[in-house]
């Protein structure tokens, strides 16, 4: 796990270098206390959820057929 500190208005890049495409740019709006506000830029090929939403979603999924895209990734890793 990669740890960064960021104040408002700082972003961070996900993504493959070289691959401008393909990448997620997350930036803080606002801290609150305890709560950071998140803002979240990504092609509209990115699906972003949040972490138990993803979770639920592909459980679902996986109780029916697995995806080919989610198939190739399982070989890929095995």
């Amino acid at each position: 796990m990669l740890l960064l500190t960021r104040k408002k208005q700082e972003s961070v890049v996900i993504g493959a270098p070289g691959c401008p495409d393909v990448q997620v740019r997350v930036t803080i709006l606002g801290i609150n206390g305890k709560q950071v506000k998140l803002g979240f830029e990504a092609d509209g090929e990115v699906s972003i959820q949040r972490w138990e939403l993803w979770q639920r979603i592909n459980s679902i999924q996986l109780e029916g057929s697995i995806t080919a895209e989610c198939e190739a990734v399982l070989v890929s890793e095995s």
